[in-house]
């Protein structure tokens, strides 16, 4: 019997899984090399450890997308499209290459975002929205009509 969180509950694409892991380590060691503040070493405890965390991530984003993407609709191959993009989405999604050990599934659909994925619509899943259009009338006492959703508290989600 698999245990949860291993590669065995869920068909991943291990191109896949290699594309998006080696697209965030690059990055994030591009980065490192770039900012002198940043230690990748320091901020994991080791190496190993920023390695453990790129790897829970890609299979985190992996996971999330085989329930969530609708593959059909790229344009791109799927592991080429993660090993090109994914790395640099999710450091920009997640303000830095030092708190991967913060990424959770909640992330995902950011992340997915940034990369404009066609993603299934289904009730279980939050899409955020925000439309604003300019108001026709010129004399109007408003200059503008927006719809959006809100997040009444990260306790409700």
């Amino acid at each position: 019997m698999p245990v949860m969180g291993t590669l065995e509950d869920f068909s991943a694409d291990p191109a896949a899984l290699l594309g998006a892991a080696t697209s965030l380590c690059l990055e994030a060691k591009k980065r490192a090399a770039t900012e002198p503040s940043l230690n990748l070493s320091e901020c994991y405890n080791g190496g190993d450890e920023f390695m453990r965390q790129v790897m829970r991530v890609a299979t985190a984003f992996e996971r999330w997308s085989c329930s969530h993407v609708v593959f059909a609709e790229l344009d791109d191959v799927w592991p080429y499209l993660l090993e090109d993009r994914f790395g640099e989405a999710c450091l920009s999604v997640m303000g830095g290459a030092e708190i991967l050990m913060r990424f959770d599934h909640r992330d995902c659909l950011r992340v997915a975002r940034k990369l404009r994925l066609p993603i299934k619509i289904d009730s279980g899943l939050p899409i955020p929205l925000s439309a604003r259009v300019p108001n026709p009338e010129p004399h109007a006492t408003f200059r503008e009509f927006c719809i959006q959703t809100v997040r009444r508290s990260l306790e409700d989600e």
